[in-house]
């Protein structure tokens, strides 16, 4: 039980992983030295990965409608997928929309999560949300190389780098929302809340998604990440830890 004064490698580190978010983690990419050369060996890995390997051995006809789904898919990082949309987009049909998302999934592209519920009246049950195993790849295939800072889905990213640091804990992880649209990024193993809020606090702020999570379910503990703020506060009986991503 302590209390920090100065933080002076968090600086540094979020440049760290600012380059992360936006290269990815494929150990070529690291030891590239440029963003060019970074985005070169990303376009290799994709047409290597995604082009000739999953959709030549796995026999897809489909070429340009599959990688459109792939394009479509990494812009709806931490959303609900809406198989139905993407039918249409795709001009596609139901069935097969369904089988390349879990061709993605099976292969280590993508990861899905489902809703956790246990009102059934209340709170949703079915579309999960997607999140990538790799940004760079995800980066690439919408071709933006952007830094975090100018960058609209800088929160979508975090909180997809949020979900892949999860993974080494459990894979038991689902979200919460209601048919209200109250709504918690994550739920790790039904017990502890967790919400992604990369940006810059002054003091501890709960938002009422949380609030509503803690009333209904009363957990011991819930977690926010931050970008940048640590800190720590009591709602009811549920301890809220705020701790910067870069040390999630």
């Amino acid at each position: 039980n302590f209390q920090l004064e100065k933080d002076i490698f968090l600086n540094d580190l979020l440049k760290l992983f600012d380059e992360f978010l936006i290269f990815g983690g494929y150990p070529e990419v690291i030891k590239a030295k440029t963003e060019e050369e970074k985005i070169m060996v990303l376009k290799g890995i994709y047409s290597t990965y995604i082009e000739r390997d999953i959709i030549s051995f796995l026999r897809i006809d489909e070429t340009i409608k599959f990688k459109k789904l792939v394009t479509l898919l990494s812009s709806l990082i931490g959303k609900l997928i809406k198989y139905e949309n993407l039918t249409a987009s795709c001009d596609s049909y139901y069935k097969e929309i369904i089988k390349w998302t879990n061709i993605l999934e099976q292969t280590y592209v993508i990861r899905t999560i489902r809703p956790f519920h246990r009102n059934l009246v209340t709170e949703l049950r079915k579309n999960p949300k997607i999140y990538f195993v790799d940004y760079g790849l995800r980066n690439y295939s919408i071709k933006n190389f952007s830094p975090l800072s100018i960058r609209v889905d800088r929160g979508e990213l975090a909180e997809n780098f949020v979900f892949n640091q999860l993974l080494y804990i459990s894979d038991d992880i689902n979200f919460w929302r209601t048919t209200s649209k109250a709504e918690v990024d994550f739920i790790l193993a039904g017990k502890i809340p967790i919400e992604v809020k990369f940006e810059s606090m002054k003091r501890e702020k709960i938002s009422r998604s949380l609030h509503s999570f803690i009333k209904t379910y009363s957990p011991k503990f819930a977690i926010i990440v931050t970008k940048d703020f640590l800190g720590e506060k009591k709602v009811k009986d549920t301890i809220v830890k705020f701790i910067p991503i870069v040390y999630f």
